[in-house]
């Protein structure tokens, strides 16, 4: 064989050999940066998580201090419309007292006039009664004699 065919031969699968090698290496720079990178979006979303977590604590504690202000006023509110609900009771019951009282003066006046008109009933009663014997004894009533 010729030399110069054996070298270009040599030279051609050396060449072929170096391709394969460097595509070997490149997939294995690759598959690096790519661990890498995974790597780097782990922690980047482990950073993300604690972060978020944090934030959802602040809002917590937020919600938990707006609520119990909401509470505290709410709170405040209903005390005050209670305190107005047994002003108000306190009110009306007064009122039913003296509409009872006026209602028990009233009645016990009517009942002094029904008793006192009882009374003039019962002489009234009387003076009939006597009236009629009176009647009775001038006119007594004769029956004819047959």
């Amino acid at each position: 064989m010729n030399p110069t065919i054996l070298t270009v031969i040599i030279a051609a699968g050396a060449f072929i050999l170096s391709i394969f090698a460097a595509n070997w290496l490149n997939l294995r720079g690759n598959d690096r940066l790519f661990e890498r990178l995974n790597k780097q979006n782990d922690n980047l979303l482990e950073r993300l998580d604690r972060q978020n977590d944090k934030l959802l604590e602040r809002l917590d504690k937020q919600n938990d201090k707006l609520f119990e202000r909401l509470d505290k006023q709410l709170a405040a509110q209903f005390g005050e419309v209670k305190a107005e609900f047994a002003a108000v009771r306190a009110e009306m019951k007064a009122e039913f007292a003296a509409v009872r009282a006026e209602m028990k003066a009233e009645f016990a006046t009517v009942r002094t006039e029904i008793a006192t008109v009882t009374i003039r009933l019962g002489a009234l009663e009387d003076k009939v009664d006597r009236l009629d014997r009176q009647v009775e004894a001038i006119f007594k009533p004769v029956l004819p004699q047959s």
